[in-house]
């Protein structure tokens, strides 16, 4: 037992050498090495969106413990401000083209892994993986002076005018030889809730017709009633993109990082709906911007809801969080989306013994859940509007603003009504006058 015991000890012991020791002795081996050649090292990173060079620098020493050993090291930012894409001659630009140039000892990234970006760099152990979705402006509480003709779908007043019609024809064919007088007008009378002339006999087949369009109308009032009070009491907020066939079909703007795997992800597909989405840069409703410019973006175009940005989920919360925090209220969402799923990690020239040493401490890092804590801690109200309400419900009193389309429809029914009544004077004259002559002339 004690021999069984001394010797599960001792592995204990190797393991922790192994798992927690050596990745940083063979890190410490590896700059010192180059430290022969070179008085600093040089790694390269790009200031996000809303992280400055501090912050970034700060993220990248707590993930990978660089204050910890003992080596001298320089930040530097690509001059394009570019992740790196592959150009026509065959080279690249941004950081990617900067660690095959040897320029640089590793790029912090994080990088979408891509199959053409590992032939020409070498990856990290991933930090984190993530799938691409879109960020919109959220539609505004304003009341629609013409909501009241969209309580009702528009296929509904199509097939309610055209029934109308029909059975208006078919009861006064009907009821032609039964009545001396059409009582065609009923059908009208129902629907504006009005009295109904009971004079006369009624067959059994009328009581039934009429019966049936009264239960019909019944049920089509009420809807539209209960429609309208929900409209004017609750405000729907309208979120139309949720997904790529969204973008597609709606008349909006896509924005894109430049140079970054997303942008090359629709731009080089070669069919489907990433296909469909690249070719909206044909028609003008492709655009792509620097990660410096996300933040202008969102509080200009993208907030007036005719843009729309397409970046990593993690990068949209962040946006989000930041838009919040300055504002007090969420006025962007998110798809439901999600797509195009990627590793990220960081990466360096290829053949760096670099990689192998620093992926040890991603892994660590990745397995912590350490990454999604240091977002939390520089990103304050992470979570506030990634539920954000669909429906708001109000109590105060609509303004003449809110209803004139009501009063539009109103004075244009009076000014009908007026022409009309122009109309049947003329012509009611017109035959009071033919009808004179003829009595003169019978008199004569």
């Amino acid at each position: 037992m004690i021999w069984t015991l001394l010797f599960r000890v001792c592995l204990q012991l190797v393991r922790y050498c192994v798992v927690y020791m050596l990745p940083g002795l063979v890190s410490v081996h590896v700059w010192t090495r180059r430290k022969d050649t070179l008085d600093e090292y040089k790694i390269i990173i790009m200031p996000s969106a809303l992280m400055g060079i501090q912050a970034s620098r700060t993220r990248l020493q707590v993930l990978i413990q660089l204050d910890h050993d003992p080596y001298q090291y320089t930040y530097v930012t690509p001059a394009d401000r570019l992740w790196g894409d592959k150009q026509e001659d065959g080279s690249w630009n941004g950081m990617i083209g900067m660690m095959m140039r040897q320029d640089v000892a590793m790029a912090v990234g994080p990088f979408g892994v891509t199959a053409q970006r590992a032939e020409v760099v070498d990856f990290t152990y991933p930090a984190f993986f993530s799938h691409a979705r879109t960020i919109s402006g959220r539609g505004s509480l304003e009341l629609d002076p013409w909501g009241f003709l969209v309580c009702l779908a528009p296929m509904v007043w199509v097939a309610f005018l055209a029934v109308l019609a029909v059975i208006t024809v078919i009861y006064s064919c009907f009821t032609a030889n039964l009545r001396s007088r059409s009582n065609a007008g009923i059908f009208i009378r129902v629907l504006l809730q009005q009295d109904v002339d009971e004079s006369g006999e009624w067959w059994w087949c009328e009581r039934v017709l009429v019966g049936v369009w009264m239960l019909a109308m019944l049920v089509l009032t009420r809807s539209y009633a209960g429609n309208l009070v929900s409209l004017l009491a609750v405000r729907y907020i309208p979120m139309p993109i949720q997904s790529l066939r969204d973008v597609v079909d709606n008349p909006v703007t896509l924005l894109l990082q430049r140079a970054s795997v997303h942008a090359h992800a629709f731009l080089a597909a070669e069919q489907g709906i990433l296909r469909e989405v690249g070719d909206l840069q044909k028609k003008g409703r492709l655009e792509t911007i620097l990660a410096a410019e996300f933040v202008p973006k969102l509080d200009t175009v993208v907030r007036q809801g005719h843009h729309i940005l397409i970046t990593e989920d993690l990068m949209i919360k962040m946006l989000m969080a930041h838009d919040f925090t300055g504002t007090g209220s969420c006025d962007f969402y998110l798809s439901r989306e999600e797509f195009l799923p990627l590793m990220f990690s960081s990466a360096g020239p290829m053949g760096t013994p670099l990689i192998p040493a620093l992926s040890r401490r991603f892994m660590r890092v990745a397995e912590a859940g350490l990454l999604g804590h240091l977002t939390k801690m520089y990103t304050p109200n992470y979570t506030s509007c990634l539920s954000p309400a669909t429906k708001v419900a109000l109590k105060t009193s609509l303004g003449i603003t809110n209803i004139w389309g009501m009063l539009v429809v109103v004075a244009g029914g009076a000014f009908a009504s007026f022409i009309s009544f122009i109309l049947e004077l003329l012509t009611h004259r017109s035959c009071a006058d033919s009808t004179i002559g003829q009595n003169n002339g019978e008199v004569a």
